[in-house]
């Protein structure tokens, strides 16, 4: 169970003002603890407990990393230099709010559209469980051929019902093949790039690193850590996922001593907009300027198709359930007809 966001950037607010009298990071979160909702007390003091021990705050963060998101660990994890730690935190709270309003628009945007497809699935259950062999039995009774469309479903229903467990066997191979393939990193990487480069989607999964990865940058670059200290870090954070592979090949770049435009320029989980802007990048405060201005940028463009997404979401589920209704509407209509022209 997570923190809520509120609790955290009230956590971020007052751990901002601890820190201007407690220097020592691990004390100023140990007094912040108490001021989180009780419901999570029993693991926040273990935490606080880790740390009187005398563990560092972000070893112990990791060890609990369910509770906070991954931009407060990561914030927390950077502040062992105390200059900074000011406009570090303020970033975080600016992402964090980003995110807060994210979620609202996903829950606000999602709960017609789960009610349709609530009432989607009522209306079909209804519809094979009592209007189908309703239907089939006023055939039976006027003595009236069946139509063609009635004949194809009871079909398909004899041969789901034959076949059933066949179908879920051959249902659950694929399953396991598709798993057992997406659990190799080489293989989901491949999957990724080719839906990615040559269909066109996953254009949001995308998108939503692009903004996690430069929102990472720049707050270990407002720490002025050098660059290729950066990037093991971005490593770490982007473990087992489809991008690994590519950080890896960047790392392995700035330790040959290729320059970082270069590198980007020729990554494929880069465009050309990134590596037009790191060209002319020379020192770190350049570097970090840039990563504000592409995670804001990638965020706002995140959030347009977000917007786009479930504005469409509803219209489509509407229209899923017009077209079943009007289904049934004239399977219940056509051998009234039938009938009628049977008499």
């Amino acid at each position: 169970m997570a923190l809520h966001l509120n609790h955290q950037m009230m956590m971020l607010h007052h751990f901002k003002l601890t820190l201007k009298h407690e220097k020592n990071i691990e004390k100023a979160f140990i007094q912040v603890i108490p001021l989180l909702p009780k419901i999570f007390q029993k693991k926040l003091h273990h935490i606080s407990m880790d740390l009187k021990q005398g563990h560092k705050i972000d070893h112990v963060l990791i060890k609990y990393k369910k509770i906070f998101h991954p931009l407060v660990i990561q914030t927390l994890s950077l502040l062992n230099n105390h200059l900074y730690y000011d406009v570090i935190i303020e970033q975080t709270i600016k992402h964090v709010v980003l995110v807060q309003k994210s979620k609202e628009l996903k829950r606000k945007s999602t709960r017609y559209p789960m009610i349709l497809s609530f009432f989607i699935f009522i209306v079909f259950l209804g519809f094979v469980l009592f209007l189908l062999p309703f239907i089939k039995q006023m055939y039976v009774n006027f003595n009236v051929e069946p139509s063609g469309l009635m004949r194809t479903i009871e079909i398909m229903r004899i041969w789901i019902y034959t076949y059933f467990p066949i179908i879920m066997f051959i249902l659950a191979c694929v399953m396991i093949g598709f798993t057992f393939l997406y659990m190799n990193q080489t293989i989901r990487r491949g999957m990724f790039m080719f839906m990615y480069k040559k269909l066109r989607v996953f254009k949001r999964f995308h998108l939503a690193f692009l903004t996690r990865l430069f929102t990472y940058m720049q707050l270990m670059l407002l720490e002025k850590k050098p660059i290729f200290d950066v990037f093991i870090e971005l490593e770490k954070r982007f473990k087992y996922t489809v991008f690994e592979r590519d950080l890896k090949t960047l790392i392995i770049q700035l330790e040959e001593g290729q320059s970082l435009s270069e590198m980007i320029k020729i990554s494929p989980i880069f465009n050309s907009v990134i590596s037009n802007l790191f060209q002319h990048a020379q020192s770190n405060e350049q570097i970090q300027e840039i990563t504000t201005v592409l995670s804001q940028y990638y965020y706002e463009e995140l959030s347009m198709r977000n917007h786009q997404f479930y504005a469409m979401l509803e219209p489509i589920l509407i229209s899923i359930l017009s077209v079943f209704v009007g289904l049934i509407a004239f399977m219940i209509y056509e051998p009234l007809l039938s009938i009628y022209e049977g008499l």
